[in-house]
């Protein structure tokens, strides 16, 4: 019996390099990932520049206090002359600019608004609707109607080029109070203008009478009506009482230079840019009909008066249009420092039981060889009696239905949420970490933690009852904060179930 000893010994020293084991392989991968998202954080964390964000935008809000009385107390009134066409004539359009505190965006702030000030909006706004300024509005109309022309009769309709675009110079009239009276005129901006395109392949005639909605002009380009939907432009004060203008000095912008109709807008995003185009969904030969019929063939306009120092202006500036802030630099440190803790755990511990189990099986080897007394090595106790009752077939089906019944709370727990059900879903969430918990245990100590580990199943299992109970540690009561994230670790038990 001894000579079999040393011969399971040696056969033990001397056996071939088995094959990298694929769990342990993937937990290693998985744990370099987290480990990488934690040190971001962290890299993060040492950069981030939420706090003189907020600081600016702060300092904004304040002198946002000293300018609104001023724009609440002027009255807008804005004209422009419409171009003449071959078959229309010219015609002067007047409106009175309103008031309004509402706004057509909102902050989503990661952080829920945390240290950022609140301010009451203000701007002027009016709303146009433009006569049909193409040479065929009549072609357009029947498109709308729903009875198209043939495509033929469309290859003369391209519209005129940026540079030959019919275009108006729109005039402001402000009247502050005590009768000051102010006025200034924009450049003159296209109204409307043709948008060439480069065709898609290796089909561009269709792509461009399908998806495209345009009408194609050989060797490859598809034309598109573009027309102005919205201006927005910002005042200052003229130093005098009164408003001008605000050209907003601007390194760089997205739009083409060609096209550039000055740098007194709204938005930072497109260097300042006035004007807003929109391609007409009415226009050419196939035009889009849901979106034609939703909006109708009527050439809308909106025209918007904010004054500079409008914290919307500065919020779109330093968030590059998100509207979002970012995450505190204490939310970074503590979300990398627990994912770096995590990510440590995951990639150590398979690895250091992984050996720990080669080690023990070559020693136990060795003592069978040196003592033959050791050779009724085995589970004793209540060890065996665990494993005895973890390994039934009663037990396994158990286990697999609380599986099922957590993946069915997961489906009832969507977006948005059910308020009804919220009470329910986190209850059963609580019921199923702890028994899950209470399963993690016992099978610790029925397979032992080698075994534990390398079996995929019972592999899940841990990761994903681990990652809840840090979760719910680390976010009380459910809300909020970047730990609930972790979350998604538990649509594992979809595969799990499976």
């Amino acid at each position: 019996m001894a000579d079999e000893s040393d011969d399971d010994l040696v056969s033990y020293r001397m056996r071939p390099q088995k094959p990298i084991d694929p769990t342990l392989m993937a937990t290693t991968c998985a744990g370099i990932v987290v480990l990488l998202t934690g040190l971001g954080f962290l890299f993060g964390a040492i950069a981030n520049t939420r706090v003189e964000h907020v600081s600016d935008y702060s300092q904004e809000v304040h002198e946002w206090e000293k300018y609104r009385p001023l724009l609440k107390d002027t009255e807008i009134s804005m004209s422009f002359n419409l171009p003449e066409t071959a078959h229309r004539p010219g015609g002067l359009v007047e409106s009175q600019l309103m008031q309004t505190e509402e706004e057509d965006w909102a902050f989503h702030d990661t952080e829920e608004m945390n240290g950022v000030e609140q301010y009451q909006p203000l701007k002027h706004v009016t709303d146009l609707e433009l006569p049909c300024l193409y040479s065929n509005c009549s072609m357009v109309a029947l498109n709308a109607a729903d009875s198209l022309q043939p495509r033929e009769d469309w290859n003369d309709q391209v519209l005129p080029s940026w540079a030959d675009a019919p275009r108006a110079s729109f005039h402001f009239v402000t009247r502050g109070t005590g009768g000051k009276q102010s006025s200034f005129s924009t450049p003159a901006i296209p109204l409307i203008f043709d948008l060439p395109t480069v065709g898609q392949t290796p089909q561009p005639r269709m792509y461009c009478y399908g998806p495209g909605h345009g009408v194609f002009r050989r060797p490859g380009t598809c034309h598109h009506a573009q027309r102005l939907k919205d201006l927005c432009v910002v005042l200052e004060p003229d130093g005098d009482g009164g408003w001008k203008l605000r050209n907003a000095v601007v390194t760089q912008f997205f739009y083409n230079n060609s096209r550039r109709t000055g740098t007194f807008g709204c938005n930072p995003q497109t260097g300042y840019e006035a004007a807003t185009y929109h391609r007409d969904p009415c226009w050419g030969p196939v035009p889009n009909r849901h979106i034609c019929q939703d909006e109708g063939i009527a050439h809308k306009l909106r025209v918007t008066v904010r004054a500079w120092h409008d914290p919307y202006i500065k919020a779109a500036e330093l968030t590059h249009g998100s509207m979002d802030f970012g995450l505190s630099g204490s939310t970074e440190l503590i979300t990398g420092s627990v994912l770096l803790t995590m990510g440590c755990l995951i990639v150590l511990v398979p690895n250091i039981l992984r050996s720990r189990c080669a080690m023990r099986r070559l020693k136990k080897l060795t003592r069978k060889a040196a003592s033959p007394q050791a050779r009724s090595f085995g589970r004793t106790g209540p060890l065996r009696l665990i494993h005895e009752k973890t390994t039934t077939p009663a037990t396994d089906r158990w286990a697999r239905q609380m599986g099922k019944k957590q993946v069915v709370t997961m489906m009832l727990d969507g977006y948005p949420p059910i308020l009804e059900l919220q009470d329910f879903l986190a209850t059963c969430e609580i019921v199923f970490l702890v028994i899950f918990c209470i399963e993690m245990c016992i099978l610790l100590g029925a397979y032992g933690p080698c075994r534990y580990v390398r079996t995929p199943a019972m592999c899940f299992d841990g990761i994903i009852v681990t990652v809840s109970v840090v979760q719910v540690l680390t976010s009380p009561d459910g809300q909020g904060g970047p730990f609930t994230a972790l979350r998604t670790f538990r649509l594992f038990r979809v595969p799990r179930a499976a």
